[in-house]
């Protein structure tokens, strides 16, 4: 990871717990990370708790101590390295037609399925600390006990509905009662997919016998 330049505080909901994740701030030129990062995402997430951000700060003893420390240039096949005032200097002389690099579709998608596993980590994190006990199965949890669940069903056993006090935000949605096709409840677990992967949230699936 290179040291963000012209950085910026994100102020996140776990600030208070002491969560300081910086970003780099600076134009098109360079890095470009914070314009990036409000287009890419609907829903802005920590990079470091995934908890919701609500807006950012300079902090300038932060920001001069973080424009000290060296980075590369972020134009292709330049291997100039500088801290923030050398690589303006650089960029300037050397690249004044600089516009941002084209994104490279590898490793969007590299970063995309990073993105989803942390996700569905996040996921698993918060299933364990809510539900003690629970044993988490590939992309399903199963729990012994049988209180805050909805026990609507359809004609043929499948269950249908989910407990709203379990909606997260990030849209992650968990646990719901089955029953196989004889109506009979299996042995009181409750079973329920965690998170598709590519969406981050849950997708009904049919009870199996």
């Amino acid at each position: 990871m290179e040291y963000p330049h012209n950085a910026v505080l994100l102020l996140c909901s776990s600030y208070e717990k002491g969560c300081r994740p910086y970003m780099c701030a600076t134009s098109h030129r360079y890095s470009n990370c914070l314009e990036q990062y409000k287009k890419a995402h609907y829903g802005l997430l920590c990079p470091l708790c995934r908890g919701q951000v609500k807006g950012w700060t300079v902090v300038d003893p932060a920001r001069k101590y973080l424009n000290s420390k060296k980075r590369s240039c972020m134009q292709d096949n330049c291997s100039f390295l500088g801290n923030y005032k050398d690589l303006r200097k650089h960029v300037k002389s050397e690249h004044p037609l600089a516009r941002p690099r084209d994104v490279d579709p590898t490793r969007a998608e590299m970063w995309k399925k990073l993105e989803n596993e942390r996700e569905l980590d996040d996921v698993f994190s918060t299933i364990r600390s809510t539900m003690p006990g629970a044993v988490v199965m590939g992309d399903y949890v199963i729990v012994s006990d049988d209180d805050g669940f909805s026990s609507d069903f359809d004609d043929d056993g499948d269950y249908v509905t989910l407990p709203s006090h379990w909606d997260y935000e990030f849209g992650v949605r968990s646990a719901r009662r089955v029953r196989n096709r004889h109506g009979s409840r299996n042995a009181g677990q409750n079973v329920g997919l965690l998170a598709a992967r590519r969406v981050g949230r849950l997708r009904g699936t049919r009870a199996s016998t």
